[in-house]
């Protein structure tokens, strides 16, 4: 339980900071609990491959989890959209909203590729932190 902390997650060197902000980079944040990337992606491992129809899905339209407060985060995005794996299997949770791969699915959106490898929990795993 972390309460009116700042966390920044660094590559696995944590560091706590008194302060009510919050930072999550590699983290999937939902309210109060956060799922680190190499959680999600170990837990994942074991769930059977499907193939996702990009341009059919209605997730399209959710919101994008990406912080782009100024060019420099724009820039950060778009070099990770360019650098991602699209043989890597995107993530779903078990309500339909992605954990991990929106760089993939955008990457595949550019280059006009019409599906992706995806996997989709039937219950979330455990949060990593939880903040109350």
């Amino acid at each position: 339980m972390i309460k009116n902390k700042i966390v920044v997650f660094d590559g696995g060197n944590d560091k706590m900071l008194d302060t009510p902000r919050i930072y999550f980079p590699n983290c999937f944040v939902d309210e109060n609990r956060i799922w680190r990337k190499k959680t999600i992606i170990e837990y994942s491992k074991c769930l059977p491959v499907f193939n996702f129809l990009v341009e059919e899905s209605e997730f399209l339209n959710q919101q994008l989890m990406w912080k782009l407060n100024n060019i420099r985060d724009f820039v950060h995005n778009c070099y990770r959209v360019e650098v991602s794996d699209l043989n890597e299997p995107i993530i779903f949770r078990s309500n339909g909203f992605l954990f991990d791969g929106w760089h993939r699915v955008t990457k595949a959106i550019i280059h006009d590729i019409s599906s992706l490898p995806a996997v989709k929990f039937i219950v979330d795993p455990p949060p990593d932190y939880i903040i109350g």
